[in-house]
């Protein structure tokens, strides 16, 4: 992948000057001629590295490098200051606000070139030398069509977020998913663009568009409209698990109660998988054959749990002992019958947790958040 620079100037020749000799050694390069444009832009696209001026008319780059500083999503990110301001006293004020480096006016452009690629290397090699941390991933997978998957992980994934975690919720299919039924939102984009002839590879604009948000703070990234025609490949789908886990605090996973060999990347990245069945034979027997399946793709997954969803009244419903003994996985939690009310938080384009937070089924999908948290799935002991 190219590297991204955002230059940050109210001169237009010297932004077209400085562009072009980026963008002729590879660069791909985005402009802003004011401060508050470029806040703007950066926070939509965060870049590589940002080249700012100092004198610009309403804010100044100071105040420009100090508010990017205080960003988490650009605490980080490389700042040469370029600016005909040359005195000593300057570049200690340019430096104190954050910046890498201070460079002075007029600059050849062939010295900038270089000093872009040595910062960007020597990011790059602290990058290789620092542990990255990297999402915690849940897969949730309904043992059967209709056991209400999709609302157990969107109402877990809401649970999960708080102003210092980043949540996203993935929906695996490659056919129309329900995201944006659940959330009455408008479809905004799907993974299916972002993978689109990228032979494996991750078009991080393709990715940042393609990404929706929900006003609970969950972002969302949806299941392609229609089936797709070329489908997808292993090889794409860890591509794009890999370029996620770098970014999110937590990563939801819904896959079809059907996967395919297709979705072993999904399975191999679970730090927990969560079955969804209901309390019923044929669900019961649904999941010994799910189980069965998963084990002969041998996609290494560490942790297993089922959530009992309590749909309706059954005359024949099995138990959580009987369920643990059949599938020899335990029961994390039941959830309570709350057909009516999932229905009403649906028409609201909001999840149970958010639309009825004291609804006896929001509390069990916030215990199960909690225990994600604390990390104790593992050694949980099932609850009817």
């Amino acid at each position: 992948m190219k590297a991204f620079v955002h230059i940050v100037d109210d001169e237009p020749k010297l932004l077209k000057i400085v562009g072009i000799a980026l963008e002729t050694s590879g660069y791909e390069v985005d402009v802003s001629t004011n401060g508050a444009n470029a806040l703007k832009k950066i926070a939509a696209r965060v870049p590589d590295l940002i080249i700012l001026d100092v004198m610009m008319p309403g804010m100044d780059g100071f105040e420009v490098c100090q508010k990017l500083r205080s960003d988490p999503k650009t605490a980080n990110t490389p700042i040469i200051f370029l600016s005909a301001l040359a005195q000593v006293e300057d570049k200690i004020t340019g430096l104190k606000a954050g910046a890498d480096e201070y460079l002075t006016k007029p600059i050849d452009t062939r010295e900038l070139v270089v000093r872009v690629e040595a910062i960007l290397s020597r990011m790059e090699s602290l990058r290789s030398t620092i542990d990255v941390v990297e999402a915690e991933t849940l897969v949730f997978m309904g043992v059967k069509g209709g056991v209400g998957t999709t609302t157990v992980a969107l109402n877990i994934a809401c649970a999960l977020c708080r102003k210092d975690q980043n949540i996203l919720a993935v929906e695996l299919r490659s056919y129309y998913g329900s995201f944006t039924h659940h959330l009455a939102l408008a479809f905004s984009g799907h993974w299916g663009e972002i993978l689109e002839g990228s032979s494996g590879g991750i078009n991080e604009r393709d990715l940042t568009a393609n990404i929706a948000k929900h006003p609970s703070g969950l972002a969302l990234l949806n299941s392609p409209p229609v089936h797709l025609k070329e489908g997808f490949e292993q090889e794409h789908l860890s591509a794009l698990l890999t370029r996620l886990v770098r970014d999110w605090d937590y990563i939801v996973l819904d896959l079809p109660s059907h996967p395919s060999d297709v979705h072993q990347p999904a399975l191999e990245v679970a730090d927990f998988l969560f079955l969804i069945l209901e309390p019923a034979p044929d669900s019961l027997s649904a999941g010994k054959q799910t189980l069965d399946y998963l084990h002969s793709l041998k996609a290494g997954i560490a942790n297993v749990g089922c959530i009992v969803v309590n749909r309706a009244s059954l005359a024949s419903a099995v138990t959580a002992g009987e369920i643990e003994a059949e599938l020899g996985v335990p029961v994390i939690r039941a959830i309570p019958q709350a057909i009516d009310s999932l229905i009403a938080s649906h028409k609201a384009g909001l999840p149970l947790v958010r639309a009825q937070p004291e609804h006896h089924a929001s509390m069990a999908f916030k215990e199960i958040a909690t225990m994600v948290v604390d990390k104790s799935l593992a050694t949980s002991v099932s609850r009817t």
